[in-house]
């Protein structure tokens, strides 16, 4: 566990002295952990390496709620040290989604404040100064292994199931005369920080009372500043927290580190024990034996003498491995890559590199309250509250790349900021407003911020039901019909319909009836898809006039006569059923069949929207001109075409 720990609370023994001389940890904790106060600031901090989802964005409500519940500040920050993964226009995006749900951040990019500035990668002399102090209070080191030995030590691990994983630590213990020729030589590096073989414990606001692993026996020292000069999250991070005064941190936590040591495991014995025991033992043992005297007397010559000079002989275990794996690559292909390619990476893939690398490192950022006597920063951390997955309602982890996930996309479909708060305040057990409340009336930012209680989050995962945002926004619809103005309202549909390219046409109608049809869409851009699409496009009159003649239940004369009535009676809302009962007595015609008549001439379709709320929904005149764009086709036609009029 930690490194962030390690890197805030490494204080110089004499530190500690002076500041307790019986050494009494108690007091040292009280004085370097911060409580709740007024003076409250958190921060959203993703990375712009792709669009924003409900995992993400139930991160940034928590930090929103919790700042505004203790009257602080809501800060975002933009970390882009990835420059790799970076995606132009990422951060952009998310700012104005935060805007669009309604939590615009009181510091951050574009924004500003005391500060700044808030984007990582304009701020990459501040982690070098932070990296050069770690370095010269020997808690950190220069790294000049190249990329070629960093593959070699991971394929060798591999090969020898070893226990620890990663950096072998080989730069560690290089003289200061070492490094000083190495960087008169500019050969590229890294820094590392120093790993220390300790525990720690630490109170998480979510999960109570918790303790660390040994890091160091898990892995190599990590590395906290790259070749490009940018900082890795773990460096970064602490200083931002610290130099930005976070006196909380609120943010997803991977898992808990039992499970996932136990899945791990669990694959890594299964698959590694079964495959790496039957086929990499049998080809090593058949394959290696045989090559290695051969080949390897051979490429000891060739590579050893050409790299003794520079890299003395300790090289001998390095480039036999590069040859022994050269060599062995034939067995090693074609049983090792098989197999750990199909049952142990997809295990790696999935668990230990994600979890592995995101959790004991990205995530295990918790802090102890038992801080080491030695060397290092001596900040006093942030407190911490790591919130659970977000779950799929299949069980499965939440993907940037669902795009239901997606918050940009569910703002395209049409559904309301209040709605998706809602379906986030219905996950997770913060937000302490009865659920039936939440799904009736919705919530809304402040009293959510009224209702947020992070200790009340629940500890295990928690599914989000986004089968339920259809209901939560089809009433948010409603609320929003109740409480807005008939202009406000007329103005969104306007908007969509101005988007789409539509003119607009009987708002008045959509207005008065809302509550007649609102059942039936799940978002505003519902009533411009489907059954709905006839009051922004008038069918096209030939298609009419095919339809009619298709018909089995009358002839086409038969339903343009009946066009032909339609056409000259006043119909409205109010007078239906008597126009209704008049074309039935005038015509041989029952009035199932009418109606079926009335609803291909007006909407194009033989099915559909009930018939009296086609009319609800358009005007008589309207209703006239496409009674009369029918007939007028059928005038302009010359002939029969074969069929009876």
């Amino acid at each position: 566990m930690s490194l962030a720990y390690r890197l805030y609370l490494r204080i110089p023994l004499r530190e500690i002295i002076d500041r307790c001389p019986k050494c009494n940890l108690s007091q040292l904790k009280s004085s370097t952990h911060r409580s709740y106060s007024s003076n409250v600031r958190v921060r959203f901090a993703p990375s712009p390496t792709g669009e924003l989802h409900l995992g993400g964005l139930r991160t940034a409500l928590y930090n929103y709620l919790f700042a505004r519940k203790h009257n602080g500040a809501f800060i975002l920050r933009c970390e882009d040290t990835d420059q790799t993964r970076f995606v132009p226009g990422a951060m952009e995006k998310l700012i104005d989604l935060l805007s669009w749900i309604g939590m615009k951040p009181d510091e951050g990019p574009s924004l500003g404040g005391h500060y700044g500035p808030y984007v990582q990668s304009e701020r990459v002399d501040i982690y070098k100064q932070k990296a050069d102090c770690l370095i010269g209070e020997r808690h950190a080191y220069r790294c000049f292994c190249t990329p070629q030995r960093l593959e070699l030590v991971k394929k060798d691990q591999i090969r020898s199931q070893a226990v620890v994983q990663g950096y072998d630590n080989h730069c560690r213990g290089l003289s200061k005369e070492k490094v000083e020729e190495k960087l008169s030589a500019n050969l590229p590096h890294v820094v590392r920080f120093k790993l220390n073989n300790d525990k720690h414990q630490w109170e998480d606001l979510v999960f109570g009372h918790m303790m660390s692993e040994d890091l160091s026996r898990q892995e190599g020292d990590p590395v906290i500043l790259k070749t490009d000069g940018f900082p890795t999250y773990h460096l970064a991070n602490v200083v931002d927290d610290h130099l930005m005064d976070i006196s909380h941190v609120l943010r997803g936590s991977s898992t808990v580190l039992s499970y996932m040591t136990e899945y791990c495991a669990e694959y890594m014995t299964e698959y590694w024990a079964e495959y790496m025991t039957e086929y990499c033992a049998e080809c090593m043992t058949e394959y290696c034996a045989e090559y290695m005297t051969e080949y390897c007397a051979e490429c000891m010559t060739e590579y050893c003498t050409e790299y003794m000079t520079e890299y003395c002989a300790e090289c001998m275990t390095e480039y036999c491995a590069e040859c022994m794996t050269e060599y062995c690559a034939e067995c090693m292909t074609e049983y090792c890559t098989e197999y750990m390619t199909e049952y142990c990476a997809e295990c790696m893939t999935e668990y230990c590199a994600e979890y592995m690398t995101e959790y004991l490192l990205r995530v295990a950022e918790l802090y102890s309250e038992t801080p080491p006597a030695i060397c290092s920063f001596g900040w006093a951390p942030p407190s911490y509250a790591h919130l659970p997955l977000l779950m799929n309602e299949d069980g499965g982890k939440l993907s940037k790349r669902q795009d239901s996930m997606r918050v940009e996309l569910l703002k395209e479909e049409g559904y309301q900021p209040q709605s998706i708060l809602s379906l986030l305040a219905l996950a997770g057990g913060a937000i302490t407003i009865n659920p039936n409340v939440v799904k009736e009336f919705g919530v809304t930012l402040e009293s959510a911020a009224e209702h947020f209680d992070i200790k009340k989050t629940r500890r295990e995962n928690t599914v989000l039901e986004i089968s339920k945002l259809s209901e939560l926004n089809k009433n948010c619809l409603k609320r929003i019909y109740q409480t807005a103005t008939k202009e406000d309202f007329c103005a969104k549909i306007s908007e969509i319909a101005t988007e789409k390219g539509y003119s607009i046409a009987s708002l008045d109608l959509l207005h008065t009836n809302f509550l007649q049809y609102c059942d039936r869409l799940d978002t505003l851009r519902d009533l411009f898809e489907g059954d709905f699409v006839y009051l922004w496009q008038r069918p096209s009159p030939n298609h009419v006039r095919q339809t009619l003649a298709n018909l089995k239940w009358c002839k086409v004369g038969e339903a343009l006569d009946l066009v032909q009535l339609l056409g000259k009676a006043v119909l409205n809302a109010q007078n239906f059923d008597g126009v209704m009962a008049t074309l039935q007595s005038q015509t041989s015609l029952k009035k199932s069949i009418i109606f079926k008549i009335i609803r291909v001439v007006v909407t194009g379709h033989e099915v559909g929207l009930p018939i009296s709320l086609i009319f609800d929904l358009l005007d008589a005149g309207e209703i006239w001109e496409r009674c009369q764009a029918v007939l007028l086709s059928q005038i302009q036609r010359q002939t029969d075409v074969g069929v009876e009029v």
